[in-house]
């Protein structure tokens, strides 16, 4: 995952290469991993890492947006181009007024390392409470452990420098038998906060 300083300077860089009235970039970055289980058999276990960069130009009161997944210089460059190209092609929105502007976000709490740090193998032995409680209730069970770790990150020319790293983490369980059955999730920042076995 990208460091604070690593994706404001990411994302400064679209400010220099910009001509437009007013610029913004939003950078998107997520790890993300998860386990699946249904009749009380692990079937799937899959990872994603990926990350996006948004920019929004101003022209006056045209907007135009544009997406890349490409970080480097040259990536960085073009879709602050693209984004002045698309706000030249378009109508004046009369709703708008300017990019927004404000001070440093307050340090908000939202990152853990455990959860970060949670393996393949961490997320099978939790499942594996689960579907062991559910064999020894004569029931079937089927449902999710996840986690991930986000990044977003936004500059733009009035000013704004905002970071915010989080972790989540969700684990969902439906168990039946005959007919009936039963649903219950889990969500947290922290994976410890999940008890599988309570759930």
């Amino acid at each position: 995952m990208l460091s604070k300083e690593k994706a404001l300077e990411i994302l400064e860089k679209g400010l220099k290469y910009s001509d437009a009235d007013q610029i913004e970039l939003l950078l998107l970055e997520e790890d993300f991993y998860l386990t699946r289980f249904a009749e009380n058999i692990i079937h799937q276990n899959m990872g994603r890492a990926d990350h996006t960069v948004m920019a929004r130009a101003v022209l006056g009161k045209k907007l135009g947006v544009a997406v890349t997944n490409k970080l480097d210089d040259e990536g960085i460059r073009k879709v602050v181009k693209d984004a002045t190209e698309i706000a030249k092609n378009q109508k004046d929105d009369p709703d708008f007024v300017s990019l927004p502007r404000s001070g440093t976000a307050p340090e908000i709490k939202g990152f853990y390392n455990d959860t970060r740090d949670f393996s393949p193998d961490d997320r099978a032995k939790n499942v594996k409470v689960a579907v062991d409680k559910s064999k020894k209730n004569d029931l079937i069970s089927a449902g999710a452990f996840q986690t991930e770790t986000d990044v977003t990150a936004v500059v733009n020319s009035s000013g704004i420098r905002q970071y915010f790293q989080e972790t989540k983490t969700n684990f969902s369980l439906t168990v039946s038998k005959d007919e009936q059955s039963g649903w219950a999730q889990g969500f947290s920042r922290e994976v410890k906060d999940i008890n599988t076995d309570k759930l």
